[in-house]
């Protein structure tokens, strides 16, 4: 379907464009929620360590191993309080 670029939409394509993207806001939603703790602080960190390396960022401080192993053994900690396992 080949559309021109400055064609102005009409109601029913507006509604189909919104309704697609609600979908894949859906999808991304419940990607996210389905993420274990250990995942979001990787995809952090990794966020972190990009930023450092490509922003150059002066004050980023960098997490030790031994500070990560702190923070998933909290998330653990946690995760078995809300009874989550």
């Amino acid at each position: 379907m080949k559309r021109e670029h400055n064609r102005k939409m009409s109601p029913s394509d507006l509604k189909a464009y919104r309704e697609r993207w609600e979908a894949v806001e859906d999808v991304e939603r419940r990607e996210r929620q389905s993420l274990t703790m250990e995942q979001k602080w990787q995809q952090l960190l990794m966020l972190y360590h990009f930023a450092g390396a490509h922003l150059n960022l002066r004050e980023m401080a960098p997490v030790s191993q031994e500070e990560m192993g702190a923070i998933l053994r909290w998330a653990t900690l946690r995760r078995g309080n809300r009874g989550t396992h």
